[in-house]
């Protein structure tokens, strides 16, 4: 990563400079305040939503940094707002234009994994960037629909898996080159997780309701995860409202996220299978352990159908088969037992009946225009995923060991709507 990671910005005024001295220091740059609430329309504002006040921090002005590099292709009436937290300094709104990066507004400290800080952003950017339409991205760490409170049932670490180190480095990528193996091998992302001080190395964090309360009905045209695990249909039939396309992985998504020099641009036209194709042309060019992504494109308005079928198989099930969940297409990895698997591989495990799973096999590829995977999930990690089956999104399967997990996953809105 470069140390001048914010070369692009304009400079501050002298009223802010103490303010900013923090971020300063940490992006070696300087900033210029000024009023961005506008009199007229655009065509769209994009907000991106960076909660990296974790280990994800250093990846911030990374990707910044890719979006600057494309912003003079931007189309003339679109906005790039993004707010970022990052370790050790306040939290601050930026607009990325022009090739430029310009300080919009700095905070006070702010936790950005709750979800009021979440709302009162979105709102502070519909009243200054006023568009025609809106989209969302939201970029940090999560896990799906899985409360925070369930984290320990299913992953000892925020890792979710074993660290990797000097001493067990994955690849020969980075047997090659050890100077990147600090960058890019340890992380990876899914929702807003942030350190508590005072409960020690306890997380705050968004689940799903907190989630779905901060995101207004209907004001997004799409939402894109940058994040681990939020592909699960759990999640996404939760956020039905919130907008008509959601972009996101089922698996993990390495710690410098998406290449946004390739997609961004396609980001600001709207244009969300663009989006998904070159994320994964991108990560499926790439050799070794980096050739490692999975995405979809969801149209939300067909969830509900999807749902509708999906019930008719529960009733036809009836009594849940015994399954191993190491025999399913899983899509974690996870010590404790696995909880995301393919939704189309588990459904068919559970059905018999030919006739409702083309039903269902129909659905899913009307919900899910365009899914695509690379053949492993960190090739050449002793946790390796060998991906044969992959429709996109995941889903849950309640095995009778997880009856906490399982009470919590009863409570989601797509579990009371199919009765699963």
């Amino acid at each position: 990563m470069t140390k001048d990671i914010f070369k692009g910005y304009r400079p501050a005024g002298k009223s802010v400079i103490l303010t900013l001295l923090a971020v300063v220091t940490l992006f070696g740059s300087c900033f210029w305040n000024r009023n961005h609430t506008r009199e007229t329309e655009d065509e769209i504002t994009v907000l991106v939503y960076m909660a990296a006040d974790n280990n994800l921090s250093r990846y911030t002005g990374f990707n910044v940094n890719q979006m600057r590099f494309v912003s003079l292709s931007f189309p003339k009436r679109a906005n790039l707002v993004v707010f970022v937290d990052r370790v050790d300094t306040v939290p601050f709104l930026l607009r990325i234009k022009d090739n430029y990066v310009d300080t919009v507004r700095v905070y006070q400290e702010l936790n950005s994994a709750d979800a009021s800080t979440l709302s009162m952003v979105i709102n502070e950017v519909k009243t200054r960037f006023r568009a025609k339409s809106y989209g969302l991205l939201l970029w940090s760490h999560g896990m799906g629909w899985v409360p925070l409170t369930q984290l320990h049932n299913v992953a000892s670490v925020m890792g979710y898996a074993p660290s990797r180190d000097a001493s067990d480095t994955p690849s020969q990528l980075y047997d090659r080159h050890p100077e990147v193996r600090d960058m890019f091998a340890p992380d990876t992302k899914g929702f807003g997780f942030e350190p508590v001080p005072s409960f020690g190395t306890a997380y705050s964090s968004m689940d799903v309701d907190d989630l779905v309360g901060a995101i207004p009905d209907e004001m997004f045209e799409f939402i894109i995860f940058d994040t681990c695990y939020m592909g699960c249909v759990e999640l996404l039939y939760a956020l039905r409202h919130k907008a008509r396309w959601i972009v996101s992985s089922p698996c993990e998504i390495l710690g410098q996220g998406f290449p946004y020099h390739e997609l961004t641009v396609d980001i600001m036209r709207g244009d969300m299978l663009s989006v998904c194709k070159k994320y994964f042309t991108y990560y499926d060019s790439q050799t070794g352990f980096n050739r490692f992504g999975a995405i979809s494109l969801v149209d939300c308005s067909v969830l509900d159908e999807l749902a509708d079928c999906f019930s008719e198989i529960v009733k036809q099930v009836g009594e849940y088969p015994a399954l191993d969940g190491n025999s399913l297409q899983y899509l974690d990895r996870f010590w404790r037992g696995h909880v995301f698997f393919d939704m189309l591989d588990l459904t068919e495990h559970l059905c018999s009946d030919r006739e409702l799973l083309e039903k269902f096999s129909i659905l899913t590829k009307k919900c899910i225009p365009y899914a695509a995977s690379t053949p492993y999930i960190f090739q050449g990690d002793r946790d390796e995923i060998e991906i044969g089956r992959f429709c996109g999104l995941s889903m849950y399967f309640p095995f009778e060991k997880n009856d906490s997990l399982n009470r919590d996953y009863r409570r989601l809105e797509w579990s009371i709507r199919t009765g699963y």
